[in-house]
């Protein structure tokens, strides 16, 4: 995905940031806390997270280039993780710590629920959600090849990344003639 909006030979774009554009549809992307299986095991058994032991466990965090907190290190922060042993800009990076056993990862949970390595972790907070954007130019939206990738996008977006009900309605009853 990217954080950039499109360029003159760009016809669409995924992106986790908000910019200036005329035409976009938007989704929030679910996230779970997910650890290994080894890690459950020895330090989480049943599965379930209470708010006040966040400070006793080991994190994998967001790292971003600019030093700069994400809003996922913020919601774990808040909740007293302090113990940040692993950080990196990359989902897949983090994901493959979380999977080696370092810590507890917040991540997204239609990239999290598929992998075998994870276990999605019960905890009694409400997790956020990470908003995606699909940004695309208003003047090839009709074109047929663009506006079947922006259609099967934006199904993808509302099952996958649970867009909420009142969005969904609101996109299909806009599809229809």
């Amino acid at each position: 995905m990217k954080n950039q909006p499109p360029t003159t030979w760009d016809d669409l774009c995924v992106l986790l940031a908000l910019h200036r554009h005329q035409s976009l549809l938007a989704a929030g992307a679910a996230l779970g806390l997910y650890a290994s299986h080894v890690y459950v095991e020895q330090r989480l058994p049943g599965r379930h997270l209470r708010v006040q032991d966040f400070a006793s466990h080991y994190f994998v965090g967001h790292d971003l280039a600019t030093g700069r907190q994400d809003a996922s290190n913020q919601w774990l922060a808040s909740r007293g993780a302090t113990r940040f042993v692993f950080r990196s800009g990359s989902d897949l990076a983090r994901q493959e710590a979380t999977e080696q056993g370092q810590g507890i990862c917040l991540l997204p949970d239609a990239m999290a629920h598929a992998v075998p390595g994870l276990a999605r972790l019960e905890v009694d907070a409400p997790l956020p959600s990470c908003p995606v954007y699909l940004a695309y130019h208003r003047d090839r939206r009709n074109v047929p090849g663009v506006r079947a990738v922006i259609d099967a996008l934006g199904a993808a977006l509302a099952d996958g990344l649970q867009l909420p009900a009142e969005k969904a309605k609101a996109a299909s009853s806009a599809a229809k003639p």
